[in-house]
Formats: C-alpha cells, structure tokens, sequence
C-alpha cells in the first residue's frame, strides 16, 4: 500500500509499505519555513557594512548567526520574479539551497547547531529511530526551498527529485490518514476600518473572530480530509496546537502504530522490492 499521512497542516509523511527492514520508508516533508536554507555569497554590495559579501556554504535559514543581522538576513533571501520569463532568482552574488536534501539536517531543527532550542522534526524523528528507523535507508527527510510559490517549485523540480528518494516502487492504492488537533481557539477572520486601507499598510484589526482549530489552521481547513472519501482515516486530538502535535504522546504513538500495522499486511515480494534498491542521499539539489 502505498500512504499520504498527514499531521495537522504542518507536517506532510509520506509512507510507502515496501520494506525488507521490516518499516515502512518514510519521507517527511515540512511545512512553510520549517526546511533549513543554506547560501553561498559572492557580492559586491549589501545593504549595510556588517553584512557579509563573501562566505562558502553555510545554514542561513535560520542560524542563531544569520537571525542577529536581520537586515542581512532578509535582503539575502529576497526572491526576484521576472514576469516575462516566468522565472524566479536570488540577488546577484547570491546561492541558496535547502540543506541535507536526503538526510535529516534539513528538517531536525531550525537551526542544526542547536537542535535542543529550535527542534522541529527531532520529536518525531527520535521516537521513528528508536523503533529502528535509519537515516536515509528507510528515513529521509525532503526540505525545500520554501520562498518559492507552487510554479517555482516545479521549475526546481522538486517533486521529481523528492520521488526519487523512493521509486521505483509498485503503486498499489493512496490511503490518506489525517492526524490534526482542535479544541484551541484559532484566528478565522479580521475586521477591518474600511477608511484605514489607503497607500499605506492598515493597522491592527479592529476586531478578530476567532473559531475552533489548532491555534494557526481553523477547523474547516483542517477538516478538508474529509472530503477525500472512505480513503481517509482521521485521527484528531483535542488541544494540541499546530506545532505541539509533534510533540504530542497520543499522536506520535499513532503515527508509529500507522507505519507499522500497514507493513504487516504487505506481500512479501513487494517488501523485498525495496530492499533491492540503493540508499539514497545528496545534498544541495536546488541552486
């Protein structure tokens, strides 16, 4: 079988049942800001004297480093658009790449040199580890370029490069299972003084209507599985937020029972297809 399993709208796992190490592979996707850039720089000019002009590859999104030039560190993540070409590019001098593409580095935490304070995937990661789970056989992880919109994306061929970490592998059916919480109130709209929208930026909302959620995405996003029909398997948990689920008992132990009871079930001659296949990993696929 093959699985799309999602985590609130944060987390993306997508699960193939092909295995000869007895697991499930797994390639875990972040959500927006949650992939660790790294940039190379060969300027002429910055926006201001302490901003570096010159450095070989090194985490830029987001290194305890990179976050103390904010300055620095928002005019080397600008994006340009050419409308004409339809294409998008770094500032002059400028190289940026997702991190550890294959790997794990890239989705563990926001900033690998301090993966204590700023974890992301590492809660998850630990707990697919120590049910045996290795790095980059049958545990990858697929951080991306996340200034990109959807079209730009496509042009660094992130989609193809990501199924590579996986295929060839027989596609059997989609099964989605949904894991998201709710019970926390969570922003749903702004209102807003019609006379204040002018040139300028507007000012705060004059008024928030906040609804059910997970503290980020309202309940009717998060339920939007549901209309996928009878492949979808929900599985909710009240009050935990948005990020939180990652660190959430009930559902990390879901998500352990998910990639586990599949398996069991799997013919054996498609498990020994995936052992067949070679590891995996490289990183710096996008430039």
């Amino acid at each position: 079988m093959k699985a799309l399993l999602t985590i609130s709208c944060w987390v993306l796992v997508v699960v193939k049942a092909n295995s000869a190490a007895l697991h499930n592979p797994v390639v875990l996707l972040p959500g927006l800001a949650g992939s660790v850039l790294e940039a190379k720089l060969d300027r002429k000019e910055t926006p201001s004297w302490y901003c570096s002009k010159q450095h070989d590859w090194e985490v830029e999104w987001l290194s305890l480093k990179a976050a103390s030039r904010p300055d620095c560190l928002l005019d080397e993540l600008t994006v340009q658009y050419d409308p004409d070409m339809r294409s998008y590019h770094n500032q002059e001098g400028i190289q940026i790449r997702p991190f550890d593409f294959g790997g794990l580095g890239g989705i563990y935490s926001i900033d690998p040199d301090l993966p204590g304070f700023t974890a992301t995937y590492k809660p998850i990661i630990d707990k697919l580890i120590d049910a045996g789970y290795k790095e980059s056989e049958d545990l990858f992880g697929a951080p991306y370029d996340f200034r990109l919109a959807g079209d730009g994306l496509a042009q660094a061929e992130v989609y193809e490069v990501t199924r590579g970490l996986t295929y060839p592998v027989p596609l059997l059916d989609l099964r989605v299972y949904c894991l998201y919480g709710y019970g926390v109130d969570t922003d749903e709209g702004y209102l807003y003084n019609v006379d204040h929208f002018n040139a300028s930026a507007p000012p705060a909302p004059t008024r928030t209507q906040q609804g059910d959620g997970d503290g980020t995405v309202n309940l009717a996003s998060l339920q939007a599985c549901t209309k996928l029909g009878p492949q979808a398997v929900i599985k909710t948990y009240k009050g935990a937020e948005h990020t939180e689920i990652l660190t959430n008992d009930a559902a990390v132990a879901d998500l352990l029972d998910i990639l586990t009871e599949d398996f069991r079930v799997l013919p054996a001659f498609l498990r020994r297809v995936w052992g067949s296949l070679p590891s995996f990993r490289s990183r710096g696929q996008f430039q």
